[in-house]
């Protein structure tokens, strides 16, 4: 379990715990880097997601359809940063082009 406290723009501070289920050894420094990293890359790839592909808007309300159209805009942002240092644009002006 992790306990933190983040700050509101507002000032409050609340108290939020996240529980993680690992087999990593018990080494505070080693699992910190490993949450930190996993929340990285999803916070990342989601991000990537929403801006490039207006996720955040897909209203696709069959389950197999909206998991086909994740996977394919999995693949598309894949392809994306592959030719991303060809363009030297961001990923949704490449996207556009």
């Amino acid at each position: 379990m992790v306990k933190k406290k983040p700050e509101k723009p507002d000032g409050k501070t609340t108290e939020e715990r996240r529980y993680y289920i690992s087999s990593l050894p018990v080494d505070v420094e080693l699992f910190s880097k490993a949450a930190r990293g996993h929340w990285g890359v999803e916070n990342q790839l989601h991000w990537h997601l929403d801006f490039t592909f207006k996720d955040d808007y897909n209203t696709t309300a069959e389950k197999t359809c909206a998991k086909n159209m994740q996977m394919l805009k999995k693949i598309a942002l894949a392809i994306l940063r592959i030719v991303q240092s060809l363009y030297s644009q961001s990923l949704k002006r490449i996207g556009k082009q």
